[in-house]
């Protein structure tokens, strides 16, 4: 995910003719993600043209571009981001390889250690056919704030943040986990994450 950088581009692409299985290689350089592959889903071309998706993605991708070619990575960001939610119009069988890539990135988009770990496991039980259920996927917030002592959840203003890192709760789990928070009313730092 998210390689851009020429040399990186070069380096990887050469390694992933040799890799077995699925390939899930998404927001990078088009001429690495011509190499996903689920199944029979791929993004490499037959018929000697440029690296890209197959037919019925480009049709949904055209509706996201001009159909320049510096449009095609911000075009296949925005079907990354609106696919899942286009699941329930892809027919059954047809196009299961299709949903399985869509359903991966489904959890690597929203991030976190679960989602992770789902998108693994849904990967494993598929090629391996096992039934299967496609577990809840855990929302990332657009916008929200994290501290380690507060697993799993995110605040959704600094106010709710603040709040809490007062609190009483967030002194005993300090203590508990053997960690010194500055004192209340200290200056705060944040780091923002895109």
């Amino acid at each position: 995910s998210l390689l851009f950088d020429y040399d990186d581009v070069l380096i990887v692409e050469k390694l992933l003719p040799h890799v077995k299985g699925p390939k899930l290689i998404f927001e990078c350089a088009t001429e690495l993600m011509a190499y996903n592959e689920v199944g029979s889903f791929n993004m490499k071309t037959s018929d000697g043209g440029p690296a890209g998706p197959p037919p019925a993605v480009k049709a949904i991708l055209s509706q996201f571009t001009s159909g320049k070619e510096e449009d095609r990575v911000a075009g296949y960001v925005k079907l990354l981001k609106v696919g899942p939610s286009l699941l329930k119009f892809i027919p059954g069988e047809k196009a299961s390889d299709l949903k399985m890539w869509l359903e991966a990135y489904r959890f690597w988009n929203q991030g976190g250690l679960e989602n992770v770990v789902h998108m693994l496991e849904l990967l494993q039980k598929w090629y391996s056919q096992e039934e299967y259920e496609i577990p809840e996927v855990f929302i990332t917030p657009d916008i929200g704030l994290l501290h380690p002592l507060h697993e799993g959840e995110y605040f959704t203003s600094p106010k709710q943040y603040i709040s809490w890192r007062e609190s009483l709760q967030c002194r005993q789990k300090a203590e508990e986990e053997n960690i010194v928070l500055a004192p209340d009313g200290s200056p705060r730092v944040a780091i923002l994450l895109y």
